[in-house]
């Protein structure tokens, strides 16, 4: 039989991830809920499957400092979204 395997959220506080020489680290939105999957668009934007509430959240970094400046809903209604695509 299957067996669940949650995991454990731990607080960031200060700390950040230790990268190579040459990339950088920051955090690019905070407060989401239950975050599952992205995709980065062609424009650098990103869509972000929120999975309880049941939305796709769009950011936007608008001045490329690494943080979304814009956060609002793309699209909303969904049953448990998870899995996201983008056809021409």
């Amino acid at each position: 039989p299957s067996r669940a395997n949650a995991s454990n959220d731990v607080p960031r506080g200060t700390k950040m991830p230790t990268v190579p020489a040459g990339f950088r680290v920051s955090v690019f939105a905070e407060g989401l809920d239950h975050a599952r999957n992205l995709l980065v668009l062609e424009n650098g934007d990103v869509l972000l499957a929120e999975q309880r509430p049941g939305k796709v959240t769009l950011l936007r970094d608008a001045n490329n400092d690494g943080v979304a400046e814009l956060r609002q809903t793309f699209a909303e209604g969904f049953n448990n979204v998870y899995g996201l695509a983008v056809g021409n």
